[in-house]
């Protein structure tokens, strides 16, 4: 698995690299949306890193290419608390908007568990 996705991103990599806003619900204010910037950058291993600012979390890790979608895992190293995401590929062109869900803890009721549709739109290269 991991030399496909080594493969794919150094055929594709350059097409989802740069800066990112996602829009998502706002698990505490329903009826309301946040959004999140996001870099994407290809590390020195092949492998593509990725950066997200969630209020005042910093998370950072890693988004796996198949052929069909991106798969994101990232940690904040100081809650340790994680975030994880599925977005669909863009197979022809550049991407420019992707969709998927993304999936982490509440910050209020006990840190549980939640999903839910995600957006994300190119804000720069």
């Amino acid at each position: 698995m991991l030399q496909e996705t080594r493969t794919r991103t150094e055929l594709r990599g350059e097409d989802y690299e740069g800066f990112w806003r996602t829009t998502r619900p706002a698990i505490g204010h329903p009826g309301r949306f946040i959004h999140d910037p996001v870099i994407i950058r290809r590390a020195a291993n092949g492998f593509l890193t990725s950066r997200m600012a969630v209020e005042d979390m910093r998370f950072e890790g890693w988004t796996f290419m198949t052929q069909t979608q991106l798969f994101s895992v990232l940690s904040e190293p100081r809650t340790g608390m994680f975030t994880f995401s599925i977005f669909n590929a863009v197979l022809r062109s550049r991407a420019e908007v992707l969709d998927g869900i993304s999936m982490g803890l509440q910050r209020v009721g006990g840190g549980s568990p939640a999903a839910m549709g995600c957006l994300m739109e190119r804000a720069g290269s």
